[in-house]
């Protein structure tokens, strides 16, 4: 045996990133032995041998059974081993799928959480919004009173979104028309996510865009319209026309903040004239 022709165990552990460890253990269990073990006991693996090692880790690491991998290896039949691989194929598209939907939702969250750190309670902002997506729920007024009309359409629009395959980690948001607010009372007509924009369903509308007054409270849904008509007199106060909605946003859950009184709530309505 010429040792120029071979890898130590070392060097071909650190060439496919595992112990050594590992490659004694995957020769006792019959999946992958070295090409040589000379009279020292010493192993060596030839350099063909990267790549079939490479590939008997990845699906070690997808989970398929050593004794599923051993049976692929014993009876050397390239259609199980295709039929093996298409099916992995498919498996790591769906996990990729899934794997990009987690990234997502953390991005969004990323999002929200820092809207609500940086932005002091209390005070009023005009802001600059993105073009962003929704799907909306119009709330039934005409239910029983016994049903609570606004959990009803959080169960549906949960249900339209999940449907669509258009989830988001955005919190269902409510739309509340200026119109409905009173002294004491108010009321939502519609609730909302904001989702990833889908060309093929003509559902996901653009509804938020361009400049908005915003304000924030940390006292979660008590103080929703105190926080309205902040913004309300503050329009009023400055010759800004505004739109004939408000839109509130849950910015600190249960994820940052366990005291549901507490929540982070913004609040915010389009501006859509008086700015000099």
């Amino acid at each position: 045996m010429d040792k120029k022709d071979f890898i130590r165990t070392g060097e071909f552990a650190k060439l496919t990133g595992v112990s050594k460890q590992t490659l004694i253990f995957y020769d006792k269990q019959g999946i992958f032995k070295p090409s040589v073990v000379d009279v020292n006991n010493y192993r060596y693996y030839s350099f063909s041998q990267l790549e079939t090692f490479t590939l008997i880790y990845m699906l070690r690491e997808m989970n398929v059974p050593i004794t599923e991998i051993k049976a692929n290896l014993d009876n050397g039949d390239p259609d199980k081993l295709l039929d093996l691989l298409e099916k992995k194929d498919i498996e790591i598209d769906k996990k990729i799928e899934k794997l990009n939907w987690c990234k997502r939702c953390i991005k969004e969250k990323i999002i929200v959480t820092k809207d609500a750190i940086e932005h002091e309670s209390d005070k009023i902002y005009i802001q600059e919004l993105p073009d962003e997506y929704m799907v909306m729920t119009e709330i039934n007024r005409k239910m029983p009173k016994e049903v609570n009309n606004v959990s009803e359409a959080v169960i549906n629009l949960f249900t339209y979104c999940i449907n669509l395959g258009v989830n988001s980690s955005f919190a269902v948001g409510g739309i509340i028309p200026v119109g409905s607010i009173t002294e004491t009372t108010f009321s939502y007509s519609h609730i909302y996510k904001v989702v990833e924009k889908k060309e093929n369903i003509d559902t996901i509308v653009l509804d938020r865009s361009g400049l908005f007054l915003a304000c924030y409270s940390d006292e979660g849904y008590n103080e929703i319209i105190i926080t309205a008509k902040k913004l309300l007199n503050y329009a009023a106060e400055h010759g800004l026309i505004l739109g004939k909605y408000i839109y509130e946003d849950t910015l600190l859950d249960d994820l940052s903040n366990r005291d549901y009184n507490h929540y982070k709530v913004k609040l915010s309505i389009k501006i859509i004239g008086g700015i000099n």
